[in-house]
C-alpha cells in the first residue's frame, strides 16, 4: 500500500481511537482487553472458532451458518465472552438488550462488514446468562457481520462493546471496551 494513500486512512482511524478513548474506553491487546472505571470492571474474549466447537453450535441458530470457524468463506457468528464486575462483584442476570456493538464507528476491513450482537447463548436458549447458573457475571454473545448474509471478508475488525445496567444504588452504570476480531 502507498504510504501516501495510507495517511488518511490512519488518520481517521487516529481520530476514531482519540474519540473512544475520550468516552472512556480501552483498546484491547490481540483479541482480549479489559476496563476497569471506579466501581465497574468489563473484560472481553473473543473466539472466532465457536461455530467450530460442536454440532449445532451455530446452525440451530441459522440454517445457512456451518460448523466452522468464522472466515472469509462464511457469515457464522463469533462469540464475546464478557465478565462484568461491580466493586469487585459479579453483576448478574443483564439481558441481551444491555450488551451493544459500537455502529457505524467500527473499523472494518475495506468492503467488509459491520458487526452486530444477534443473540445471548445459553444451552442453546436466546439469552444471557450469569445469573443463578453461574453467579460470576459472565455473559456469552453472539456478533453477527451486517446486513444478514453478507462474509466477513479477512482482516481486523475494530469495535467497542458497550454494557449498560442499573446498579441497585450508584443508578445507571454504562461501560464500554474495545475489542478486535481477526478474520483469516
Amino acid at each position: 500500500m502507498n504510504i501516501l494513500r495510507a495517511r488518511p486512512i490512519l488518520t481517521l482511524v487516529a481520530l476514531v481511537c482519540a474519540f473512544l478513548l475520550s468516552e472512556g474506553a480501552v483498546f484491547a491487546q490481540g483479541t482480549a482487553g479489559s476496563a476497569s472505571f471506579g466501581p465497574v470492571d468489563l473484560t472481553v474474549q473473543v473466539d472466532q472458532t465457536f461455530c467450530a466447537s460442536g454440532p449445532g453450535q451455530c446452525t440451530l441458530s441459522d440454517p445457512f451458518h456451518t460448523n466452522a470457524a468464522a472466515a472469509n468463506s462464511n457469515h457464522n457468528p463469533v462469540m464475546l465472552g464478557l465478565q462484568v464486575l461491580s466493586d469487585g462483584e459479579p453483576v448478574i442476570g443483564l439481558p441481551k438488550s444491555a450488551f451493544t456493538i459500537s455502529y457505524p464507528a467500527q473499523v472494518v476491513p475495506s468492503l467488509g462488514p459491520f458487526l452486530k450482537v444477534v443473540s445471548c447463548v445459553q444451552n442453546g436458549t436466546d439469552h444471557c446468562f450469569g445469573g443463578p447458573l453461574l453467579g460470576d457475571g459472565i455473559y456469552f454473545i453472539l456478533v453477527d457481520p451486517i446486513p444478514v448474509g453478507m462474509n466477513w471478508k479477512s482482516g481486523n475488525y475494530l469495535f467497542q462493546v458497550q454494557v449498560t445496567y442499573t446498579h441497585p444504588k450508584k443508578g445507571p452504570m454504562m461501560r464500554r471496551v474495545l475489542a478486535r476480531i481477526d478474520i483469516p
